[in-house]
């Protein structure tokens, strides 16, 4: 019997653990770690590759769009991207979860040594309970807090995605509510719309704070390459003058 207590205690906290990995719970998110090492703790989901590096929600949330500063690249203002040339995206998804929609993975490399991406940010997309958007939000809001232990910056913002632009207008918008918490190592984003105006999902942002000044190291990197390169083939043109 002692035998078998020790081996169900074992059985249980395995599960316990490699559930939470799955979820990437906030304490296990595996920042910093290339792709095939984060990729190894979600064998069993459906995983993507997206040639679309697309971070819109950063955009739609109009009063959030400046923590992003510097690393965002649209088509005419539209959307809102990271730089492919020097970031991946994989989307997860599993038939079996039953409140996350999708969990984005966003992974950088340095530009000039082309080294290994890592995890710089991971987004959930999380299937709205039924309900006003506002209570929604406070739940999750007070829940999260309690795990963190740091008090967020709250506030509204105007929500504005394409969905709403094509259905109510270019100039429309619809009430969302945000709370950011900063802490030393990470900044988390809770971002949740009116859900009963757009089909948005509630999401979670978990971006780390060495990842991203990596991120913008590379896109920096990238930038001065390219000017480089575009100013040589200009000179090129003046064999004509």
């Amino acid at each position: 019997m002692k035998n078998m207590k020790y081996f169900t205690i074992i059985v249980i906290t395995t599960m316990i653990f490699c559930q939470d990995q799955f979820y990437f719970s906030y304490e296990t998110i595996p920042f910093g770690k290339n792709i095939e090492d984060v990729l190894k703790i979600v064998e069993g989901a459906s995983v993507k590759q997206e040639d679309n590096i697309e971070i819109n929600s950063v955009r739609y949330y109009e009063r959030i769009e400046h923590y992003f500063s510097g690393g965002l690249y649209s088509i005419a203002g539209l959307g809102a991207n990271f730089n492919s040339t020097v970031s991946q995206k994989y989307i997860l998804t599993d038939e079996n979860w039953d409140k996350i929609s999708q969990i984005d993975l966003y992974f950088s490399r340095d530009f000039i040594y082309n080294g290994p991406y890592q995890l710089f940010l991971l987004r959930k997309k999380i299937k709205p309970p039924k309900g006003n958007y506002k209570n929604i939000f406070n739940g999750m809001e007070q829940g999260i807090t309690k795990i963190l232990g740091v008090s967020p910056t709250v506030f509204s913002s105007n929500y504005k995605s394409m969905e709403v632009m094509y259905y109510l207008g270019t100039n429309a918008y619809v009430d969302s509510r945000v709370a950011i918490w900063e802490m030393k190592e990470v900044i988390v984003f809770l971002l949740v719309p009116d859900i009963t105006l757009t089909s948005g999902l509630v999401e979670i942002l978990y971006v780390s704070r060495n990842g991203w000044n990596y991120y913008l190291e590379s896109c920096n990197s990238y930038e001065a390459d390219k000017k480089a390169k575009q100013e040589k083939e200009g000179k090129k043109s003046l064999d004509v003058f």
